[in-house]
């Protein structure tokens, strides 16, 4: 596993080693006093650097540089395109977390798998500030966040994709935003479009490409877990016009769109849902399905990277107030 080596003494632009290879990022701050010091042409310089350097490390290898990183977790943890890469490990001020960094097709991209190497952490217990916040710290510009779903409508079978344009919060007991610190500011984010519309728009076309059977603009319900939803509960949901349940799409979302970073959402269809089926719930079964699609998962993902404007036109990072 590797390390992070950071400077004891106090810098601008920190170096990340990672496998002999140096990245940049901004410091941690946990004062309003280091937040206020952080000004915009610093932050602007880190930023530089961070692309220059990556840039001059992968151009050598003839990978493309895309500032992307996938999070995944149930069956997706064990696709090789991802587990097959060197792991390092990542500390900020909200914890450490763990990475892959991978080649994806022609790019080079970083995979976070939520659950911890060897699936152990349940979703309620997921350290998603900290998940967030080392991807910001990498200099990840982009996330597009894989998670296997429950259907909440019989059209809508396991191994079908849907590529997410809204979530429900039905979570109880997690912290969903960066800004609850002492002395944070208090930060109130617009989530009108809450998916980042170019990475949507890259995985819907994707999925068409692909020939896979999804649907897009689907409502995602996320709840507390670990346990599965009644047939009550899924009933209700349905009621409302959400189209999957699942676990950890919040707060991961809403992080993203605090710490300024493009976020999009593709479900994996695992199951129908309580009530919807005769057959019992088991984890396993969730697993297979997803590990059985993992082939088109991976398909689906290589053709929307290339898609995925060089350039971002979006507004998702105007919200942003985060700094790592």
């Amino acid at each position: 596993m590797f390390l992070i080596q950071t400077s004891a003494r106090p810098l601008l632009c920190q170096p990340l080693v990672i496998a002999n290879r140096s990245y940049l990022f901004p410091p941690p701050s946990t004062t309003e006093t280091d937040n206020a010091a952080q000004s915009t042409s610093s932050k602007s310089r880190c930023t530089e650097g961070i692309r220059a350097r990556r840039t001059r490390i992968l151009s050598s290898k003839g990978l493309i540089l895309v500032g992307t990183a996938f999070i995944g977790g149930t069956g997706i943890d064990e696709l090789s395109e991802f587990s097959s890469g060197k792991r390092f490990e990542v500390s900020t001020r909200f914890g450490r977390v763990e990475l892959v960094e991978s080649v994806f097709g022609n790019s080079n991209v970083f995979f976070l798998p939520r659950h911890g190497f060897g699936h152990c952490v349940p979703p309620s217990l997921i350290n998603y500030r900290a998940q967030i916040a080392g991807l910001k710290k990498i200099g990840v510009t982009r996330i597009i966040s894989l998670s296997a779903v429950g259907s909440l409508t019989p059209e809508l079978k396991a191994g079908s994709f849907a590529v997410l344009g809204d979530f429900i919060d039905m979570t109880k007991q997690r912290q969903a935003t960066f800004f609850d610190e002492p002395g944070s500011p208090v930060v109130h984010t617009d989530f009108s479009q809450p998916y980042c519309p170019e990475l949507t728009g890259a995985l819907v076309e994707a999925c068409r490409t692909q020939g896979v059977h999804f649907i897009e603009k689907a409502v995602y319900v996320a709840v507390e877990g670990p346990r599965y939803e009644t047939p009550a509960e899924v009933r209700l949901f349905a009621s409302w016009g959400a189209h999957v349940v699942g676990m950890t799409n919040v707060p991961e979302v809403v992080l993203a769109r605090e710490a300024g970073i493009c976020f999009a959402g593709l479900a994996i269809v695992a199951n129908l849902a309580s009530g919807l089926t005769e057959c019992r719930l088991a984890h396993d079964e969730v697993r297979g399905v997803v590990a059985a699609s993992g082939k088109t998962v991976a398909a689906v993902l290589k053709e929307a990277i290339v898609l995925i404007p060089t350039q971002a036109k979006c507004s998702c990072g105007e919200n942003a107030a985060l700094v790592v």
